[in-house]
């Protein structure tokens, strides 16, 4: 077998990805994006408030580019706690 037929067994045999009735691998592909986007929209729509533009594209692109890693650690932690 590959290595990518061994990686992609190791994802699907997880038992992580049976949680919440097999809907956490579809959850996990469309709530990230959602919950980044929200980020940059939030913080981007925050700061026009008080800053022009151009700063607030800066800022939005740096808050999003910041709660990337928190957001994978929660979802890292959520898969640890349905294992258990």
């Amino acid at each position: 077998m590959t290595k990518a037929g061994k990686i992609i067994d190791q994802v699907t045999g997880n038992p992580a990805f049976d949680g919440l009735g097999g809907y956490y691998i579809f959850l996990r592909r469309v709530l990230i994006p959602i919950l980044l986007a929200g980020v940059c929209l939030s913080s981007y729509s925050l700061a026009n408030t008080w800053f022009d533009h151009g700063f607030s594209i800066v800022f939005a692109g740096m808050a999003t580019g910041l709660s990337v890693g928190p957001i994978l650690a929660l979802e890292r932690m959520y898969g640890i706690w349905l294992k258990r």
